[in-house]
């Protein structure tokens, strides 16, 4: 080859040398031991770093770099050295993640692959490089492992939600029996002061059980809701009236509102159980005294606090709970919804108390958030969505229960577990029904037909094999069209719209609560 085609070819490559450096988009770099700067950056340094290749030139290779990767780089240039001086030719190569600095004081991520450059006395001279921003990608995977954990989440809930309704709906079967016949053993005892006692401690042990099943319930959202549309702010009065009575003397209750009316769609037993729970998670945290504020008010969540707080933008009622106690320790404010999770003594709580707040507030399409500083106090925020143009019904008042015997109807008892069964068989005949006794819907069908004349009530259990109530109900009232129902259930995860002329009531139950349902079923 001639000696000016040589030319032309060097002339040729050193073109698209040039063409390729000065359009990549990644930055290719040299880096000089001896003369400890970039020797070379190529023009795409300015798209990352914000400087131009002049300027980078004049940088150390430490300069470059955050202070966190500035020490990993260090200690990786040490170490590579190291082992390719002991003969180890593949540490030359080497990718790692890297923060640099930009021209701006701002930083990007950056993915760096390297090359120490060895010359012909195998002395490491230099290193070349190919730095890209990963900034975008580092985004995505953030993204996607924040899906992944709430995926994760959701299917640890839901397994949560299948064991826990599960096991209340055998537990509370299973202590309907116990509680019910102590109650039935207390009307024989009247006169026996001691075996009455006995008797009431059963009653009193079997309800407690069923609380903590309750709040069980209660944070996997499923519970029965008797929905009714209150203003939030008089509803609090009330509820704070009993609450004064209940609270410590020493601490302050001080309650403000911004003078709205948010009327909210929300069961009332519910609400008395957050602000109770609150109330007393804040005395406890005051032991020497302080403040409890509970703080109304009407609020328009954006779409920043939309994303923030999971739920959408729109007018919220917003409850607000803080307290001027010891705070929460940051390291176990991740935890503070998990069931079972306390920070007090051992038997001192049930570790159910914020979980089941949680799980009451999500079953009413609202959010909690709490925010806490250590030695200063705790704040707790319920925001619930307003209903607006809705008839407010006033807290009801706690009214006696008389009962009287109805004149003699047919009553038709649907329930698969025996031992309740038998239990409500012995309640309903001490009110001189005529009674139908069923361990399935097939047999309850069977003695529907056979039955001569109406069958003015059902009392059902609502998950059964084969079918539930809510079926059996419907079927039935074909042949039955002035039947009403009672529907019962261990626990609430599949109860679907119940039809009219209905009630529903949750096991285990009072006797006299039951009586109370059967009457005001049988009246209507």
């Amino acid at each position: 080859m001639t000696q000016p085609h040589q030319r032309q070819k060097y002339s040729e490559k050193a073109s698209l040398f040039k063409l390729i450096l000065e359009n990549a988009g990644d930055v290719l770099w040299i880096y000089d031991f001896r003369e400890n700067r970039y020797t070379y950056a190529s023009p795409s340094v300015h798209l990352l770093r914000g400087f131009n290749p002049d300027e980078v030139e004049q940088q150390t290779l430490y300069e470059a770099l955050s202070p966190e990767s500035a020490a990993k780089a260090e200690a990786l240039v040490k170490q590579r050295i190291k082992d390719i001086e002991s003969g180890d030719l593949s540490a030359r190569f080497g990718v790692d993640e890297f923060e640099q600095f930009r021209k701006d004081g701002s930083t990007v991520m950056t993915e760096v692959m390297t090359t120490f450059i060895i010359d012909d006395t195998d002395e490491v001279t230099g290193i070349v490089g190919i730095a890209r921003d990963i900034s975008k990608r580092l985004e995505k995977e953030h993204s996607r492992k924040e899906l992944e954990k709430k995926l994760y989440e959701t299917q640890k809930y839901e397994s949560i939600n299948r064991v826990v309704c599960g096991v209340a709906h055998e537990i509370n079967n299973t202590l309907m029996p116990v509680s019910g016949y102590a109650e039935l053993l207390e009307e024989l005892f009247q006169d026996n002061n001691e075996s009455l006692e006995y008797c009431r401690e059963i009653c009193q042990s079997a309800n407690k059980a069923a609380r903590l099943i309750d709040k069980l319930i209660d944070y996997t959202g499923s519970q029965y809701l008797n929905l009714q549309y209150v203003d939030l702010n008089q509803a609090i009065v009330d509820i704070e009236q009993l609450l004064r009575s209940s609270i410590k003397e020493n601490i302050i209750i001080k309650r403000i509102h911004d003078g709205s009316y948010p009327c909210v769609k929300i069961d009332l037993d519910k609400l008395r159980q957050i602000v109770f729970g609150l109330a007393f998670n804040a005395q406890d945290a005051m032991r020497d005294g302080g403040a409890l504020i509970i703080d109304i008010k009407t609020v328009m969540l954006d779409k920043k606090l939309e994303i923030h707080q999971k739920i959408h933008e729109g007018s919220y009622a917003q409850l607000i709970i803080s307290d001027t106690g010891t705070g929460i320790d940051p390291t176990i404010m991740p935890k503070i919804f998990e069931p079972f999770f306390t920070t007090k003594n051992f038997g001192m709580a049930s570790g159910l108390g914020l979980s089941a707040i949680f799980g009451i507030v999500k079953q009413h399409n609202g959010n909690i958030e709490v925010k806490s500083t250590v030695s200063k106090g705790t704040s707790v925020s319920i925001v619930l969505p307003l209903h607006e143009n809705h008839q407010m019904t006033s807290p009801a008042k706690d009214e006696n229960k008389h009962f009287h015997k109805n004149e003699n109807k047919t009553i038709m008892l649907v329930e698969d577990d025996e031992d309740v069964r038998n239990l409500l068989h012995e309640m309903l005949s001490l009110q001189e029904h005529t009674l139908l006794l069923a361990s399935n819907p097939m047999q309850a069908f069977e003695i529907a037909k056979q039955h001569d004349g109406f069958i003015d009530l059902l009392i059902t259990d609502i998950i059964m094999p084969g079918m539930n109530g809510k079926q059996l109900a419907d079927k039935l009232k074909n042949q039955h069209p002035a039947m009403s129902f009672i529907f019962m259930s261990g626990y609430n995860n599949e109860i679907v719209k119940l039809p009219l002329k209905s009630h529903f009531i949750q096991k285990p139950f009072s006797f006299m609560d039951f009586i109370h349902v059967v009457q005001q079923s049988l009246e209507h």
